[in-house]
């Protein structure tokens, strides 16, 4: 069997991906593009699958793509096509199915897949993890079913687990190992604050305790905690964050970092006619001065946009990189019951940085802003939206703050600070 040869081959079939191959689309007409993905499906949103959890939408619509909008794309979809060894050299793509697929320029957004729990019976019927639509459908047809559930876990999964699991009228406990909710991203005030809301919506929380084993016979009957507390539940909800899987560029010469494809702003990984975009992209953040990643769509489709745009060029120019900048304020929002949470810019403490907050629990809303030099770098803010704007503005403009103090409290008014046009 001959290896199937195209202009652009993307491994990744997520938003990233697709935004890829549609800007690579609207660059060249003529070139032969294709998507390999290990999924079986075509693009649907991550996004929209609490909502429909939450019975808010059916699930046909968390569809984005036909399989008519491929065609008339003339973008070949390739489904359950997952990558084993790539050739950077020969420029092949094997598959776990036999299939190679040899190109001229390739784009890595294989995303990532969730971390499971290794202890003892984690393998019994009703255990969930939520990343993608299969593992939504399931969700809800054990959800159906079930009138208890345990949450496990202290993130943005855990918590629209609970979401769904306590609209959907079971009676929820969530198992958070750390003092407070979410306590390697938040303060003190701000997990509280998620803590006392996901009360008020019926949900207990359970802080300082960490599962031992799940029992039951073939199904879940109970969670087991390290303490010896036994919680009845039919259904369990997990999340404890995603990885990506990056073997197959094992002696490629891609370069790894913090379980990512290090790239350059223009998303270019460090081997020549090679992308990576997406929750895989360990990137260069022009406006933070730093590589990091960050897992959300919104980011993904931008870099999906920049790595298509400079593929494209790269490929009508002859140039073997430079091309579209990204520039953007990394954030990532999610609302849940009647509250709000977003991460802006850059939110990681060291000894260089300053945290001033805003708000408090007492007003039900809470805000971290993070400096440098001067300078907001990043924010977490719970239920404090308005805040979103001025603030993404000081940290794409790198604003200096002559007096850093008057971002403490709530009254200040942020907008203040951001130059008029």
């Amino acid at each position: 069997m001959e290896d199937k040869t195209v202009d652009f081959l993307i491994l990744g079939g997520g938003i990233a991906g697709t935004t890829a191959a549609e800007t690579i689309r609207q660059v060249l007409p003529d070139a032969s593009i294709a998507i390999a993905t290990n999924e079986g499906e075509r693009l649907y949103s991550r996004v929209l699958l609490p909502h429909f959890l939450r019975k808010k939408i059916e699930f046909e619509q968390v569809y984005l793509r036909t399989p008519q909008s491929y065609l008339d794309h003339k973008i070949e979809l390739f489904l359950s096509y997952k990558a084993v060894k790539l050739n950077c050299q020969d420029k092949l793509v094997e598959f776990e199915n036999g299939e190679r697929i040899t190109y001229q320029k390739l784009l890595i957004a294989t995303g990532g897949r969730v971390k499971k729990l290794d202890i003892p019976n984690s393998d019994l019927e009703g255990i969930f993890y939520l990343r993608t639509a299969a593992d939504a459908k399931a969700v809800a047809n054990q959800m159906s079913q079930a009138k208890k559930a345990v949450v496990v876990g202290g993130g943005f999964i855990a918590m629209e687990f609970a979401h769904a699991f306590a609209t959907g009228g079971l009676a929820t406990t969530l198992l958070v190992r750390e003092p407070y909710f979410w306590q390697n991203a938040l303060d003190e005030q701000s997990g509280k604050l998620l803590e006392q809301i996901l009360s008020k919506a019926g949900v207990e929380v359970i802080n300082n305790e960490e599962v031992d084993h799940f029992e039951g016979e073939g199904r879940i009957r109970s969670v087991m905690t390290k303490s010896g507390k036994q919680i009845e539940a039919e259904i369990v909800g997990i999340g404890v964050g995603i990885e990506s899987d990056l073997s197959f560029t094992d002696d490629t010469g891609i370069v790894l970092e913090s379980g990512g494809i290090v790239t350059d702003e223009h998303l270019q990984t460090s081997v020549a006619d090679a992308w990576a975009a997406g929750d895989v992209a360990y990137f260069k953040d022009v406006i933070l001065n730093k590589n990091h990643k960050l897992g959300n769509w919104t980011n993904a489709m931008l870099q999906g946009n920049v790595a298509g745009e400079n593929m494209a060029h790269s490929a009508s120019s002859g140039q073997a990189g430079g091309g579209k900048v990204l520039e953007t304020v990394s954030a990532y929002s999610i609302t849940f019951f009647d509250s709000n949470v977003t991460f802006l810019g850059d939110t990681t403490k060291d000894e260089a940085t300053q945290v001033f907050q805003r708000g408090s629990l007492e007003e039900g809303s809470v805000g971290q802003v993070f400096m440098r030099d001067l300078q907001v770098v990043g924010a977490t803010l719970i239920n404090r939206i308005v805040e979103r704007s001025p603030l993404s503005a000081l940290i794409k403009g790198k604003i200096k703050i002559k007096n850093p103090q008057v971002l403490s409290g709530s009254k200040f008014d942020l907008g203040t600070l951001v130059p008029s046009q």
